[in-house]
């Protein structure tokens, strides 16, 4: 599951770096491990928190191509067992142009 946010030019990646681990720590289920034992699936809450926030340059009149091949190796990135089960990626576009705000969580299925 994701979701693409277009941010505020004024926004820094400093701000994100703060306020992402703080979602991460008050919601335990982005921060869950599953691994599965017999005919059960286990799950355990990760002790430490992973780096969020990845950010990535691209010029401006880069089409829409470039976040869609960064949502997918997200996507691709996350594991149910080892984590983590959500990502964030900062795509900035260029001084006076806003960024873009990709957040990506696993589906558990």
């Amino acid at each position: 599951m994701s979701v693409l946010l277009e941010v505020d030019p004024a926004v820094s990646a400093s701000v994100m770096n703060e306020a992402l681990p703080s979602l991460l720590r008050h919601h335990d289920a982005l921060r869950l491990r599953f691994t599965r034992v017999g005919n059960e699936w286990r799950q355990v809450n990760a002790a430490r928190l992973h780096d969020v926030l990845t950010t990535v340059s691209v010029p401006h009149q880069a089409g829409s191509e470039v976040i869609q091949q960064q949502a997918a190796e997200v996507q691709s990135s996350l594991n149910l067992s080892t984590g983590p089960l959500f990502r964030a990626v900062q795509v900035t576009r260029g001084e006076g142009h806003p960024s873009h705000l990709l957040l990506v969580c696993h589906h558990l299925r």
